[in-house]
């Protein structure tokens, strides 16, 4: 949440891709499996929205940690 408020006036998938975590084709899985459109700012999502989001992102990482999508 604090990344995606940090630069201001950036589309959502811009401010989560500038993060070290995850790449852009992550981010974008990210937003496409949560149906958030990439191009929102920060501040239009809802926090329902926010938690979705984070779930995917969580998932991501985890995949990259353990290699195996199937436990998530």
């Amino acid at each position: 949440v604090r990344k995606a408020f940090a630069l201001r006036r950036k589309q959502i998938k811009n401010s989560l891709a500038s993060m070290p975590t995850f790449t852009k084709e992550e981010v974008e899985d990210a937003l496409l499996n949560t149906n958030i459109d990439e191009r929102r700012r920060a501040e239009t999502l809802s926090i329902l929205e926010f938690i979705r989001l984070a779930d995917a992102l969580y998932d991501i990482d985890a995949e990259k940690i353990t290699g195996n999508k199937e436990n998530l």
